[in-house]
């Protein structure tokens, strides 16, 4: 075989199932207790997002990656922002940023 005409059965991947898209059990409950409380205490309601399908929607950004959240604040100010971080460090919990949800900051 020449050396520029490669065997394409050799190189196809093998066949395989696709992952499922299904969001797991947990999701259909939105943000769990007692973290939707204790947020609630520390930021207020008006600022979470908890329901499945807002956890659902910010899954996603423009990365190809899909991790869905436990819950999703909306701060309003660099207080916000604050109470969070300290709320996630008080209860050693990660606590991610998201910005504009391009994957690009």
């Amino acid at each position: 075989m020449p050396l520029l005409e490669p065997d394409v059965l050799k190189i196809t991947p093998e066949p395989s199932e696709p992952a499922s898209d299904r969001a797991p059990d947990w999701v259909a409950g939105g943000t769990p207790e007692p973290l939707r409380s204790k947020l609630v205490a520390a930021v207020g309601e008006e600022k979470l997002l908890d329901r499945a399908t807002d956890l659902i929607r910010y899954a996603s950004d423009a990365s190809p990656y899909r991790m869905i959240p436990k819950v999703v604040v909306m701060a309003h100010d660099a207080d916000d922002v604050a109470r969070v971080l300290r709320f996630g460090r008080e209860e050693g919990i990660p606590v991610t940023f998201r910005s504009g949800g391009t994957s690009l900051n």
